[in-house]
């Protein structure tokens, strides 16, 4: 008796196709990417997949799928600050010295 072995993965959530929904439900997913995206630039660990995984926790079966999730997440992630100029020596070169 010959035993077979499958190695095919398990259903991903990162695959997982878009649902239809409504404005609402479709606000609250945008805006769970952009505070994980807040969160992950204050910790060294928080990934944007295992917050993605956190979201769909909590999200039942009405859920932002994966690339819509990502791309609001890398929106936030990396936006940028806008510095007034007074500001912006203390972070451009300021340690090459000059005047």
């Amino acid at each position: 008796m010959q035993l077979k072995i499958s190695w095919r993965r398990a259903p991903s959530i990162f695959t997982d196709p878009p649902i239809p929904l409504a404005t609402e439900q479709r606000r609250r997913g945008l805006e769970s990417a952009r505070q994980a995206a807040r969160a992950a630039q204050q910790s060294l660990t928080l990934t944007k997949k295992k917050q993605y995984r956190r979201y769909r926790r909590g999200a039942g079966n009405a859920y932002l799928d994966w690339p819509r999730w990502k791309a609001a997440y890398l929106r936030e992630y990396n936006r940028r600050i806008t510095l007034h100029p007074a500001q912006a020596h203390h972070y451009i070169g300021s340690s090459m010295g000059g005047p």
